[in-house]
């Protein structure tokens, strides 16, 4: 008995220097780690002077160096617990894990798809609570399983990602959780194989995402990021009155909330897209007038202007028509996604005119 105590002692006192040796060793570790990965970023650099766009060989070399980390440093990376030891795993599998994710990007560059969507899920693997990480690593799973034609693991991947992650609202407008735009990239991909009934199936249910995290009445920034997309949604599937009423009530949001101000322009555009799928042509020109006018440095300007010009060509305008393609061209810096659209109808309409 007295030796069973002598020996519970002793651990008792060498288990603070145990825990302190696991926490030097990690800190050293980490160190390492981050070392590492500057160094893979040097290599990086080197191999591509000289480089506008390195070759698949090159790329290789590239993600060799960023695989050293891996290679090198193993999980669980420290031995020991405690909350300090556990801080360190985490640094340390951050480090690791953000220059996999490297490695994943550049494979996918070196056309070898097959090799990112291996890293990427070998960092899903070490990510454990580090929900940053773990996104990151299904995104890069997502885009090397497109590399490789798996559109339906990628669609099925996108779907789980909407599952797990709840969107966060962010500090400002200006900035929104890339989870927004999965249901967007469903659809996209969906269309892009040519797969007309699968994307009406997708925005179906995107709009019934969007749906469901309204009803968790999120805060104002995100409530109006959502209804905007949702908007946008309802749009695209041709339901102009469910559209108008989300623009009611996001535009009570935007009333209410002067950091959202910036929603105003795309506001007004979207409302008088609405007017004019409804054939209400005075109505959206007149909406389509006040855009161009109120916000003359919007990028809805460009848009308001092309969809006002459609429809002067619909109602026999060919003046005002040409007046607004012109209008469009003449910007001190032409929308790249318009103004050839612009010239291209313009020219269409000089010519059934004969006013060259």
């Amino acid at each position: 008995m007295r030796h069973l105590r002598f020996s519970l002692l002793a651990v008792a006192l060498l288990l603070p220097f145990v825990t302190g040796c696991s926490r030097l060793e990690g800190m050293a570790t980490r160190y390492r780690a981050e070392r590492m990965g500057r160094e893979a970023q040097r290599e990086e650099t080197k191999l591509r002077i000289g480089k506008a766009a390195p070759d698949s060989a090159t790329m290789l070399k590239i993600r060799a160096e960023y695989q050293k980390l891996r290679l090198t440093f193993r999980p669980p990376f420290v031995k020991g617990s405690g909350k300090a030891v556990e801080q360190l795993r985490h640094d340390i599998a951050r480090q690791v894990g953000v220059a996999e994710l490297t490695a994943s990007r550049t494979a996918l560059y070196a056309h070898r798809p097959d090799l990112a969507l291996e890293s990427a899920r070998w960092v899903a693997s070490i990510a454990e609570a580090d929900t940053g990480l773990q996104r990151e690593s299904d995104v890069a799973a997502i885009m090397a399983l497109r590399g490789l034609r798996r559109y339906d693991e990628a669609i099925a991947a996108m779907r789980t990602m909407l599952d797990r992650y709840s969107p966060i609202a962010p500090p400002t407008p200006d900035q929104e959780d890339q989870i927004l735009s999965i249901p967007d990239a469903i659809v996209e991909l969906r269309t892009d194989t040519g797969d007309t009934a699968g994307a009406e199936r997708e925005r179906a249910y995107a709009a019934a995402y969007f749906r469901r995290i309204l009803a968790s009445h999120p805060p104002p920034i995100l409530e109006a990021q959502v209804r905007a997309r949702l908007i946008r949604t309802l749009l695209e599937t041709g339901d102009a009155n469910a559209a108008l009423a989300e623009v009611r009530a996001l535009h009570q949001i935007v009333s209410a909330t002067p950091a959202l101000r910036s929603f105003e322009p795309e506001l007004l555009y979207t409302e008088a897209r609405i007017r004019a799928m409804q054939k209400s042509y005075k109505e959206a020109l007149t909406l389509y007038a006040a855009v161009v006018r109120t916000y003359p440095a919007s990028p809805f300007v460009a848009r308001a202007l092309l969809d006002a010009a459609v429809i002067a060509e619909r109602t026999n305008d060919d003046a005002g028509a040409i007046a607004r393609y012109r209008a469009i061209l003449d910007r001190p810096k032409p929308d790249p996604g318009v103004a050839p659209v612009a010239a291209y109808r313009m020219a269409m309409v000089k010519d059934q005119t004969g006013n060259w």
